[in-house]
């Protein structure tokens, strides 16, 4: 169910606003969040975040459509790397 391009780009884009809130500790937008996060990755992420901030205007559309296999192949490397990025973070409820 997660195949398709609505949530390949939503979530990219959670992940985006969830690592800048937990690097700020301040709670934010998906568009600040994936601003954010264009300054910190490496230029291919930063169109995948392009990319996935273009399925948003229309989601009944896009959850009807295949979500690329590439994009969906470098989401998941993606979030990977946010993991990896958090991983030593100290949590803010600590």
């Amino acid at each position: 169910p997660w195949r398709n391009r609505f949530y390949q780009g939503f979530i990219v884009l959670n992940y985006c606003r969830m690592w800048c809130d937990l690097v700020t500790k301040s709670v934010g937008s998906k568009r600040r969040g994936a601003e954010w996060a264009k300054k910190r990755v490496k230029p291919p992420w930063r169109s995948l975040i392009d990319r996935a901030w273009l399925t948003r205007p229309n989601p009944g559309l896009s959850v009807k459509q295949p979500a690329d296999g590439a994009d969906f192949d470098e989401t998941l490397d993606y979030l990977r790397q946010i993991l990896s990025e958090t991983e030593n973070l100290e949590a803010p409820c600590a």
